[in-house]
């Protein structure tokens, strides 16, 4: 039994060696096809291979794909600050109301009136630094 263990374990490190190895050998390989090409590598592929397009309007492509993902982003990230800004009004009564939940249910009596003081009873404030 001792025996067959030890080949278990044996077969086990040349698998896992063998696939750390073989990890790291690919990685170089298709690590720069994210950065080149963004989200849509898959996309510009197709579309060069369908196309057959010379490697300067490939390039052109890659940019011309980085830069409408770049300003998608922005697009998003403005509706996102939109969406935030339309419903902080309902989200300050929903963390009233959460907050006095907690300080009536969770917490103990004895507790209750620190929890009111204390900075993060506030609406939307941070933790205050601990005080040396």
């Amino acid at each position: 039994m001792g025996a067959q263990r030890v080949w278990v374990v044996a077969l086990a490190l040349v698998c896992f060696s063998a696939g750390s190895v073989g990890g790291l050998l690919m990685a170089p390989r298709t690590g720069p096809v994210y950065a080149e090409a963004g989200h849509f590598s898959d996309y510009h592929r197709h579309f060069v291979e369908h196309f057959e397009l010379s490697p300067e309007r490939a390039r052109l492509l890659r940019d011309l794909l980085l830069h409408y993902e770049a300003d998608f982003e922005s697009v998003r990230q403005r509706a996102l600050q939109q969406s935030m800004t339309e419903m902080e009004p309902e989200l300050v009564i929903l963390d009233n109301r959460y907050r006095g939940i907690i300080r009536s249910r969770v917490l103990p009596p004895s507790q209750r009136e620190e929890f009111t003081d204390y900075a993060f009873a506030e609406p939307w404030s941070p933790v205050p630094e601990s005080r040396p």
